[in-house]
C-alpha cells in the first residue's frame, strides 16, 4: 500500500506539468520562423493582451533575420507589398 502512495504522490505534479504544457502556444519566434505570421501575431496577443503585438513581431523578425543573416524586408512593409 505505501508503494501506491509514492507512486500516486509523484503522478500528481507530473499529470499537473502536463495539463499545463498543454495549454501553452508555441513560441511566436517559431510562427514566424515557419512563416505564419497570422498565427504568430495570435500568441503575442495571447500571451500579453496589454503589448503592442506588431511592434513585437516586427522586433522578434528582425532578431530572427539577424540570427539567419537575412537582409528582408520589414513585416509591414511585405504585408503591403503582397496586397
Amino acid at each position: 500500500m505505501r508503494e501506491r502512495a509514492i507512486s500516486a504522490a509523484v503522478l500528481v505534479p507530473v499529470l499537473l506539468v502536463v495539463l499545463l504544457l498543454l495549454r501553452l502556444p508555441d513560441t511566436a519566434r517559431w510562427y514566424m520562423m515557419k512563416g505564419r505570421r497570422d498565427r504568430a501575431l495570435e500568441t503575442l496577443r495571447r500571451t500579453d493582451p496589454e503589448a503592442d503585438a506588431e511592434h513585437e513581431l516586427e522586433e522578434k523578425f528582425a532578431a530572427i533575420a539577424e540570427r539567419l543573416d537575412f537582409h528582408l524586408v520589414p513585416v509591414r512593409a511585405a504585408a503591403s507589398i503582397g496586397g
